[in-house]
């Protein structure tokens, strides 16, 4: 081990947390009120991974919302008049071109033309990496919510032996 790093030992590596100086604490050794300051920093950021999942789902079904209606664009359906959404509630008459091209957002008021097969495989392409970076989301919800049970019953002990402490003290 390197010098000046330590590591607590423990029954239940469970029960064992790296600091951010990289040494490894023993948990079950810090008192209730660092163990109760531990578990609200843990609902901070179970919170926190719940609330970008929300969003991720979010922008995931404007992406597949996105593709599904690029199906419906095709050139038969050229001058033909639409109402085309200025906002989410105020919209315009307009006329389909039917040229096989749509303008696509890709952030921050920037937007591009591409084919409808272009716009279809960008968007394929957004979903597949919205995906992948829910599920990292996912892993770290699961990771979270499986340290903050153990926390949990870790203070939930120590909160019964200093209740049974003070107990056992006043009987005698």
């Amino acid at each position: 081990m390197a010098p000046g790093k330590s590591k607590a030992t423990s029954k239940d590596d469970s029960a064992n947390s790296k600091s951010s100086d990289g040494q490894v604490l023993d948990i079950a050794q810090l008192p209730i009120q660092q163990v109760n300051q531990l578990a609200q920093s843990l609902d901070k950021e179970l919170d926190y991974l719940q609330s970008s999942m929300q969003q991720m789902k979010d922008i995931q079904s404007r992406f597949v919302s996105a593709k599904d209606t690029l199906k419906s664009v095709n050139t038969e359906n050229g001058g033909k008049e639409i109402m085309v959404p200025l906002t989410s509630s105020l919209y315009a008459a307009g006329t389909l071109a039917g040229d096989n091209k749509v303008l696509i957002d890709i952030g921050t008021g920037y937007y591009v033309e591409k084919t409808i097969n272009e716009a279809s495989l960008y968007y394929k392409r957004k979903i597949e990496f919205i995906t992948k970076q829910m599920d990292l989301i996912q892993k770290k919800l699961v990771e979270k919510y499986n340290f903050k049970q153990v926390i949990m019953e870790l203070l939930q002990s120590k909160i019964q032996a200093q209740t049974s402490q003070m107990q056992q003290q006043k009987a005698s």
